[in-house]
This record gives structure tokens, sequence and C-alpha cells, in this order.
């Protein structure tokens, strides 16, 4: 057998390759739903008139694109959104892990920005979320966050598919 007739025959290196990202992605997002949550717990009690406003005209931005079916400003609205709430924390570490975090999860966040209903129902969400966060509703606006990013994980798990070797996200955080 040459060197690449493994491929034609054996697909076991290609399932594995395949398991590792969809572990890596999912890993990602349980580790940002997490962070985001500690985020908005943060970032509550520094909440002032400018952040609110920053955080509405942002909303404003999110339903113009939306509007206008652009889904590049969309993408870049909703980054502006968790990056404003990350930064409202005041926490330099925190800031520093969900912006590496937002560059590995990209693709998926964009995957997700392709299907509609996904894109309607995150848009609705994150109201919810600022509203929470100006009522000082802690425990509401880090279950509004989860929620949010609970839901494009499972939009992008539903396109790509469970991981190849069967991990779940759940699964994942238990083992480690």
């Amino acid at each position: 057998m040459s060197k690449t007739d493994w491929w034609q025959t054996d697909h076991t290196a290609e399932t594995l390759f395949v398991g590792l990202l969809q572990r890596g992605w999912l890993i990602s997002y349980e580790v940002r739903k997490w962070l985001e949550s500690m985020a908005v717990r943060l970032a509550i009690p520094k909440l002032n008139e400018q952040s609110i406003t920053e955080l509405r005209s942002i909303l404003a931005d999110i339903n113009a694109a939306l509007e206008a079916h652009d889904l590049d400003a969309y993408g870049l609205a909703d980054q502006r959104f968790h990056a404003a709430i990350a930064r409202m924390s005041d926490n330099d570490t925190l800031i520093g892990i969900l912006t590496q975090l937002t560059r590995q999860v990209q693709l998926i966040r964009a995957m997700a920005n392709q299907d509609p209903s996904i894109v309607e129902s995150t848009a609705m969400e994150r109201p919810e979320i600022v509203d929470a966060m100006v009522a000082d509703d802690i425990d509401k606006a880090t279950r509004l966050m989860e929620g949010h990013i609970e839901l494009v994980r499972r939009n992008a798990t539903e396109r790509i598919g469970e991981p190849a070797t069967g991990v779940t996200a759940e699964s994942i955080v238990r083992a480690t």
C-alpha cells in the first residue's frame, strides 16, 4: 500500500482530525460562555450613562445591519457588543482572554450568522441582556448571556454535526 492509499480506505485520521477540531471549538464555546457571564457580572456594577448609551447604540447598529441585510456589518456589530461588555468589566485579563477566544470562534459565529432564525433570535436576546444589566439583575443578565452564546453553539453543532468522536461540550467539561 502506498503512502496515499490509506486515505482511500481508512478515514480514521480524518475522523480524528475533525473530532479534534470540533472538540476545540466546543471547549472554546464553553469557556467563552463562562467568561462572558463573568464579564457581565463584573460590568453591571460599573455601568454608567455613557456605557449604557454605548450598548444601546451598538444594538441600534445591529438592528440597522439586519434591516439592510448586511451580515458583515451585523457580525462586526455583534463583535462590538461582546467586546464592549468585556471592556466594561474593567478586567484586563478577562478582556485579553475573551479577545483571543473571539478570534478562535469567529468561523463558528460567521456560520451561525448565515442562519436567519439564529440571527433573528440572537438579535432579540441582546436588548434583553442589556435591559437586565441596566436593571442591575446580575442573575438574569448572566443567564441570558449564557443562553445567547449557547444558542450559537447549538446551531453550529447542528450545522457541523456532533464531534466525530461522540464528544459533547458537557463531556469535555467533565473530563477536564
